[in-house]
């Protein structure tokens, strides 16, 4: 019997057929619902961990462990994923998700029962697993349903319509926790979960890629200049994703006004990314990307040393449109490069990204001992910054992301 008979058969009772044909559109569907959910959620979980006991410092090591951690579990998950499929694989991460969201949920009892260690290794573990199968799967799904001609204009949709539907997520987030509490905000995010599942569930299957993973191509020593963009990039998701919004806290910023700024650089990021993707496909990314490295390393200096509500609105939207300009034309870049050889170059990228990943916070470690947390943590905003900027140095050379 054919492995997918059950799910054919509840397709055809339930009349989803006309609903779910095309791969792109399903995978679309499914990202609006779960970033939907992980918006609402994963903006504030290092504050809900501090507000539950935890310092600064193990917050950073649980970081750094997931970093460590993610990285192996790539590599594993690419030589295993033509035999769970790549659908399936995308499924199972919600539900880890769904489980991640649990045991935050039951927070207070598992501490109580097993320690806060044992808290922070489970939370950690499901979010490595979750956060690894679902990219690796995201990135072959994503190569498989479109052209590559195509890349940039639907690059710039997927990243930007489930911004667009998410772009008040973290807002309601705030108002949830603010209002209720930190467990109603879990619970909707796993309700929208399981609907994200529900849909991709019945989406057509993705046919197997070509593995044949090897440590010379993934390291790629040829292309310096591509891989210091990585770095660079990595280096800017840890500034912008995990040491902004502990800044934010820090600076007794109210978790409602957090959801507030992050409205505003969405709806910057969302309707940016999607031009910018549009117009890489027309005329290269060439002067997007060194416009945006410039204007996004900016963007990340200025609100380190800035105080009032309405001037770290402003950077942090100025922080959307140029992030999103700088994004999306890179992301692009490496979907185009990467579709004569989706493993190794999809493992390429994430080395690279987890040593600037890693590199954050290395650095941030020895300065929490030596500063206040506050200085600490613009400290690395800074260099993010600075690094981000001179990103444009490097894109010069480089053929392989930069057109």
């Amino acid at each position: 019997m054919d492995k997918y008979y059950h799910e054919q058969q509840i397709e055809k009772h339930l009349r989803l057929g006309k609903f779910l044909k095309d791969k792109y559109t399903d995978l679309l569907i499914s990202d609006v619902l779960r970033l939907l959910a992980l918006s609402m959620i994963s903006l504030f979980v290092p504050i809900f961990l501090i507000k539950i006991g935890f310092s600064l410092f193990y917050i950073v090591l649980f970081e750094f462990g997931i970093f460590i951690f993610t990285l192996p579990l790539c590599f594993f998950i690419l030589k295993r994923i033509n035999i769970w499929g790549v659908k399936k694989t995308l499924i199972v991460s919600y539900f880890l998700n769904i489980a991640f969201y649990i045991v935050l949920f039951y927070n207070n009892a598992i501490i109580s029962f097993f320690g806060g260690i044992y808290f922070l290794f489970m939370v950690g573990f499901l979010n490595v697993l979750a956060v690894g199968l679902y990219w690796i799967a995201h990135h072959i799904y994503f190569i498989n349903s479109i052209k590559k001609e195509e890349i940039g204009s639907k690059l710039g949709i997927i990243s930007g319509i489930p911004v667009v539907a998410a772009v008040a997520s973290p807002f309601l987030g705030s108002v949830l926790i603010t209002n209720f509490s930190y467990n109603i905000a879990f619970l909707v995010s796993v309700i929208l979960l399981l609907i994200a599942s529900f849909i991709l569930f019945f989406s057509k299957n993705i046919k197997n890629i070509k593995i044949d993973l090897n440590i010379d191509k993934i390291i790629d020593k040829k292309n310096k200049n591509k891989n210091i963009i990585f770095v660079i990039q990595g280096l800017g998701h840890a500034a912008t994703g995990f040491v902004w919004p502990l800044l934010l806290f820090y600076l007794s910023v109210k978790l409602i006004s957090i959801g507030i700024l992050y409205l505003f650089s969405n709806i910057a990021y969302a309707y940016i990314g999607y031009w910018s993707g549009k117009n890489t496909d027309k005329n290269g990314s060439y002067k997007i990307v060194k416009i945006g490295a410039a204007g996004h390393g900016a963007s990340m200096i200025l609100r380190a040393f800035v105080s009032s509500f309405v001037s770290i609105t402003a950077f942090q939207t100025m922080g959307g449109i140029f992030g999103g300009l700088l994004s999306i034309s890179l992301d692009s870049g490496f979907f185009r490069w990467s579709t004569n050889d989706i493993a190794n170059r999809i493992m390429n990228r994430e080395v690279y990204l987890h040593i600037g990943r890693f590199s954050s916070i290395i650095l941030l470690v020895p300065l929490i001992f030596w500063q206040s947390p506050i200085y600490a943590l613009i400290s690395i905003l800074v260099f993010s910054g600075i690094t981000t900027f001179l990103l444009s140095l490097f894109v010069v050379k480089d053929e392989k992301l930069v057109n």
